[in-house]
């Protein structure tokens, strides 16, 4: 009996440790990404350098947001603070990001492809930037996604032509140099909010 007891205390332990270490190394991950898209732009008065620090915990950083529970990062909110340089490609490994609002800034270079498929990003929001390429056609076919916001960027390329699969669709943007955009083809969006092309 006592050996059994033993056991079931040994089981146990063992899988509160694998979970304390899985959800270490969850955090971790999260942690770097967030400093790898730090060390790609500059702001004012260098704020983040000081404010993002190993020093503390990345959910207590200015503009990020963590779930209660697992401790990842769920919001990425930096608008209107002047920051530079180009987006990381390490935004793709949090896999717990919902919302990315990086609006009125002056991001330059690509959208990270990876961006689209992130599984619970639901907004979208880098309005006013520099940003140029193409837009992740995978953008559009996103099954959680409800905003996205594009207006105000440099952006260029082969519109997406297939269905749109995303259910609620509040697109405001404004595209120069981009062709091959047909709306005759089948949405699949129950709501769309407003959707506002400017050809130049």
């Amino acid at each position: 009996m006592e050996k059994h007891i033993f056991l079931l205390i040994l089981l146990f332990l063992i899988q509160y440790y694998s979970i304390n270490i899985s959800l270490a190394s969850s955090n971790e991950t999260d942690q770097q990404a967030l400093i790898a898209f730090r060390n790609l732009i500059t702001s004012p008065s260098h704020f983040l350098v000081d404010n993002w620090t190993k020093n503390t915990s990345f959910c207590s950083w200015f503009g990020v947001t963590c779930s209660s529970k697992r401790q990842r990062v769920v919001a990425l909110t930096l608008p209107n603070l002047n920051l530079q340089g180009t987006l990381s490609p390490s935004l793709t490994n949090l896999l717990f990001l919902s919302v990315l609002n990086l609006r009125n800034n002056n991001f330059h270079g690509d959208i990270p492809y990876g961006l689209a498929h992130l599984p619970r990003l639901r907004v979208s929001d880098i309005l006013n930037n520099q940003l140029q390429g193409s837009i992740p056609t995978s953008l559009f076919q996103h099954q959680r996604i409800q905003i996205i916001s594009l207006a105000y960027n440099k952006l260029s390329g082969e519109m997406w032509k297939g269905p749109w699969y995303v259910p609620e669709l509040s697109l405001k943007s404004q595209k120069q140099q981009l062709h091959g955009y047909n709306p005759s083809f089948g949405w699949k969006c129950h709501k769309i909010d407003e959707l506002q092309f400017v050809w130049e």
